[in-house]
């Protein structure tokens, strides 16, 4: 009778003791140290590192109220280093008796960091800031129709094409017709095609004659006019001496001839294109019999009167002709497991003829190297 009243009432008891033993070494072994971290303003300092440098894995990190608490060993002496990137550090030695707590706030000064002075030089103007200069390497152009618009796709330039098949582009969502294009100061009105793609023939820049590109999508002087999308600057070439070149593929050939007197002052160029482009337009899925056939001429002189004025001369001709005989169309649409073929049969032939021509004469004075 008696075990069974003293048994419920001592297991609880004893338990209890045990624990209070275990903890008394370890309560007489540390100390605590605690407080509030603020800014130079009184407002609190948060995500502040309190660490202690002797032993480090000793640490804890204030809270958005700044405050903090942290367990440490007692009786022994210690440097308390509270930092953070965006403060001064600050260090605090400390002993504590075992059992106590130390009351330590603490008042963080904000670190500043005075950066070096920049200096920014450019001996560019300041409506040539948004301009981009490409650099033309030789003749060999990822591009089939072998134009210098294939370059503006390579650089990134918010240039973009709906054909590979036309040297057409837009610039951020706006089309052709609103891009201007210059070669050697002579704006270039790019006629009426049928329709831009397998009918359109060369693009009217020669890369065989180009010494300079500049692009600019944006922001560009109103010396160039009221369009709003883009500029296509091109710079042609100034012989100082005889050369020449020639290429061809299936896809067509080019030559060129440039060249000077012996005074130097008299400099011409001549450029003869011609594309047959019936090899890729045959991959289309219009089967038929395609009859491509463009050819482009360009002539550019120059003669230097005297040191102030000189006089230039720009010439294209370009005559394209486009024959098709269609036969037959085949598509493919529908789902995996339902496939549907369309066969479509055609009767008649497409014929589009047009020439260009277009002439440009500039008289130049310079009057000063600076004007």
């Amino acid at each position: 009778m008696k075990n069974s009243v003293f048994s419920p009432f001592m297991k609880p008891f004893l338990t209890a003791l045990l624990l209070l033993s275990a903890l008394r070494p370890f309560a007489q072994n540390t100390a605590a140290i605690s407080g509030k971290l603020t800014d130079e303003k009184g407002r609190p300092a948060a995500y502040i590192t309190i660490v202690l440098q002797e032993e480090q894995q000793f640490n804890t990190t204030s809270g958005e109220d700044g405050r903090y608490s942290l367990i440490i060993p007692a009786d022994k002496p210690f440097t308390v280093v509270f930092s953070a990137l965006n403060v001064e550090p600050f260090r605090k030695n400390i002993r504590i008796k075992p059992g106590d707590t130390l009351q330590l706030n603490v008042m963080l000064n904000t670190k500043l960091q005075a950066l070096k002075e920049v200096v920014v030089k450019t001996e560019n103007l300041r409506e040539k800031a948004s301009t981009t200069e490409i650099e033309v390497k030789g003749t060999t152009l990822p591009s089939v129709n072998e134009g210098i618009e294939a370059y503006l796709l390579a650089q990134g330039l918010g240039v973009q094409k709906s054909n590979e098949l036309s040297s057409n582009y837009s610039v951020r969502g706006g089309n052709f017709d609103e891009n201007l294009v210059y070669v050697n100061d002579f704006e270039v009105y790019r006629p009426f095609l049928i329709r831009s793609g397998q009918q359109e023939g060369l693009s009217f820049v020669n890369p065989n004659l180009v010494s300079r590109v500049k692009f600019t999508s944006g922001g560009f002087a109103s010396s160039y006019g009221d369009k709003m999308s883009s500029v296509l600057d091109v710079t042609y070439k100034r012989p100082k001496k005889f050369a020449g070149s020639i290429s061809g593929s299936l896809l067509g050939v080019a030559a060129h001839l440039e060249g000077c007197d012996k005074s130097g002052r008299f400099t011409f160029m001549l450029g003869v294109r011609q594309r047959l482009s019936q090899y890729v337009l045959r991959s289309l899925e219009e089967k038929g019999q395609y009859s491509p056939n463009f050819l482009d001429v360009q002539a550019l002189m120059n003669y230097q009167i005297n040191e102030k004025w000189s006089i230039e001369y720009l010439a294209n001709f370009a005559r394209n002709r486009f024959e098709f005989k269609p036969e037959n169309r085949e598509t493919t649409f529908g789902l995996l497991n339902d496939v549907k073929r369309l066969n479509i049969y055609y009767d008649g032939q497409e014929s589009d003829r047009y020439l260009s021509l277009m002439n440009g004469l500039s008289f130049t004075y310079a009057h000063h190297e600076n004007l």
